[in-house]
């Protein structure tokens, strides 16, 4: 009674923590009315944890919570690991310690801890191995799996993740299975054997289903990484771009530098360096924050071929130093236990020390004889590679010079192809505009409003529309896949889309717009694709106003929007789905959502960019709460006054810092 009683003791300090951090996340992300909601959210979870702290099933209802933290905030999922390590000690439940085990090996693993994850997954093992439980094995055989990658036993690698596979298959562990698969594709791809990773990732696919977001992302990596190796890179690109989606929607920080650093490769490969270098940027500074030096040095060896690619050697140098001192670090860290222990193991014994030093004075005049030996012979050998440098380095400076010119004559015709293709885009440009609605065509329909619109690159991804239907009038704000030209077109198409399903068939319901844009979308796209489906679309919302009923009604994909009253701020969710490909098999109905509208309500309509700009004084994202502030903090303002405070606040806070998105920000009152 003692020691349960000890637990729940430490259980109610653990959740007291996780309370007040939890609320002083919530005050922190909306600065309205919703923080009040919250906070009894959080309270009454508090009370409800402690009512059940005697039941055995605690320690199981941790491990869950740590299993969902890990992609998104690891730091706590190790901490919720190790209490729920503790509580099943106490209660005696094995498994569910073995379980703990397991995922503290994971955390090490993550942040190349290697003998602290070795030393938990021995620990794990020798229990699930007593029980008998193949699932619990096949899982931290894949784990050791990883672990002997890391330190360069690839054989050893594949036949534990091999046997992983197989002990999955025996207890039939479907979750498992998918996991190991998706590993052993890596393998596969990597030493080239692509029937086999395609063969992996088609049993993949079939299993998948609708199951985690975490495996639908890792099934997205792998099979862009295996397009790559076979050197279909705009496929590569295609798919790692889905992984990448999946990762940033779903905040799995740890899989956006790897799949930033990947696609960073793919686009380098295409001679795309411009995208190339803003998944470097992104990659490099989520690795930075998170501590995962790992992935940090992977960006970092792909930042040194991008610098080479471009003749930037300098820069090149630069970062290959900053990759050495990692690489120390790294070393290090994983290797200072392990050699310690080796010590230990290796320690003669006194008489053996004994011998050793006999042993070492007789041989001690020969050593001397031998090292003026080769002295003598280093540095003759020293002398013949200085002559040869000497002759090599003159030679190579006349090469040089004459190479000179001949790049000189290159850059002077790629500097005019440059300014050729950069002055089409700035009339593409001009195009864009001259489609897009003007300022004056949504002030006709809403006399207080704004449009704040900065694309990335001369042309845009994003774009907005607007159209009276009787006495409907649609406005929609839309991101299409990819910015610049790609985007570009994606706009356009979009723009037609809405024009045919508003002007043409007289569609005024914003779920039944959607629809029919996702329906003649991916007619579209399989038509011009010989039948394969490109997996382009767009996120969008879409609200219609009536005038006559002063309704509001509201429909988005993966775009969502927000009501302003009297600095108040609701937010109304869209479909989690896009409009264009997804799971062709399984598309998600797009849902009406009706927005209680009074006199002087504001709406905003937005895409991603302006709350994933890094900036401000750590290089961070801005993010949404963020956003939320602000535009709860000028609602009393007209909206000509909103416009200019939002796009001040973007520019200080992205500094001198490269915009990575397009941005779209529209907000009309009622």
């Amino acid at each position: 009674m003692h020691g349960r009683e000890s637990w729940s003791r430490s259980m109610m300090y653990a959740l007291w923590a996780y309370g007040f951090e939890s609320l002083s996340s919530f005050k922190n992300s909306v600065r309205c009315r919703n923080f009040r909601v919250h906070s009894v959210v959080v309270f009454s979870l508090l009370a409800s944890s402690l009512l059940h702290a005697q039941s055995n099933s605690d320690c199981a209802a941790m491990l869950q919570s740590s299993a969902q933290l890990y992609f998104s905030n690891p730091d706590s999922s190790n901490t919720l690991a190790i209490q729920a390590q503790r509580c099943a000690e106490e209660s005696n439940q094995p498994l569910l310690i073995a379980k703990a085990l397991s995922f503290q090996g994971r955390y090490h693993l993550l942040k190349s801890d290697l003998e602290d994850a070795e030393k938990k997954l021995n620990e794990a093992e020798v229990i699930y191995r007593e029980h008998n439980d193949n699932a619990g094995i096949a899982y931290v055989l894949k784990l050791k799996s990883i672990l002997q990658g890391r330190i360069g036993n690839e054989a050893e690698s594949v036949a534990l993740l091999e046997k992983s596979v197989e002990m999955y298959r025996r207890s039939d562990d479907h979750e498992g299975l998918i996991s190991a698969l998706l590993n052993i594709s890596l393998d596969h791809t990597d030493s080239k054997q692509y029937d086999k990773a395609e063969a992996d990732l088609s049993e993949v696919y079939q299993l998948i289903g609708k199951d985690t977001v975490e495996n639908h992302y890792y099934y997205f990596q792998n099979l862009g990484g295996l397009r790559h190796a076979q050197g279909k890179f705009a496929e590569a690109v295609t798919w790692l771009s889905a992984a990448s989606r999946v990762a940033t929607k779903f905040e799995m920080e740890d899989a956006i530098p790897t799949i930033n650093t990947r696609l960073a490769i793919s686009f380098l490969a295409m001679n795309n360096y411009s995208s190339a270098d803003s998944c470097l940027v992104l990659a490099e500074s989520i690795a930075l924050e998170g501590n995962m030096m790992h992935e940090l040095a992977e960006a970092y060896e792909v930042r040194i071929d991008y610098y080479r690619k471009r003749e930037m050697f300098k820069e090149a140098l630069e970062t290959m130093t900053r990759l050495t001192e990692l690489n120390s670090r790294i070393l290090n860290i994983e290797k200072i236990n392990s050699i310690a222990a080796l010590e230990k193991k290796l320690a003669l014994s006194e008489k053996e020390k004994q011998l050793e030093k006999q042993k070492a004075d007789t041989d001690h005049a020969r050593a001397q004889t031998e090292k003026l030996f080769y002295v003598a012979a280093a540095i003759f050998l020293i002398l013949i590679i200085t002559a040869v440098m000497f002759f090599r380095t003159r030679k190579l400076k006349n090469f040089i010079a004459s190479q000179n010119h001949v790049l000189e004559e290159k850059n002077s015709i790629i500097e005019s192809k440059n300014r050729d293709i950069t002055d089409s885009i700035t009339y593409a440009s001009h195009i864009q505009q001259s489609i897009l609605p003007a300022d004056s065509q949504i002030a006709q329909h809403f006399a207080d409003s704004f449009i704040m619109f900065r694309p990335r690159d001369i042309v845009s991804g994003d774009f907005y529309w607007v159209e009276q239907s009787g006495d409907d009038v649609i406005l929609a704000v839309g991101d299409c896949t990819g910015h610049g030209v790609p985007g570009a077109f994606m706009s356009v198409i979009g723009t037609n889309l809405l024009n045919e399903a508003v002007n043409e068939h007289g569609i005024t319901e914003p779920a039944a717009i959607l629809s029919r844009m996702r329906k003649n979308l991916i007619a579209f796209l399989q038509k011009n694709s010989d039948g394969k489906g490109v997996k382009d679309g767009m996120d969008i919302s879409v609200i219609v106003y009536n005038k006559k009923k002063f309704t509001v009604q509201f429909a988005g994909a993966y775009n969502s929007v927000y009501r302003l009253r009297n600095g108040e701020l609701t937010e109304f969710h869209a479909d989690k789905t896009p409009v264009g490909f997804y799971f062709e098999d399984d598309l998600v109905p797009f849902t009406t959502r009706n927005i209680d509208i009074m006199s002087g309500d504001q709406i905003c309509l937005f895409t991603d960019g302006f709350a994933d700009q890094f900036g401000g004084p750590r290089g961070k994202k801005f993010k949404y709460r963020q956003l939320k502030e602000t535009l709860c903090a000028v609602n009393s303002k007209s909206c000509s006054e909103q416009k200019t405070h939002m796009e001040r606040v973007f520019d200080e806070w992205k500094g001198n810092l490269e915009q990575i998105d397009d941005v779209c920000l529209i907000g009309v009152k009622f």
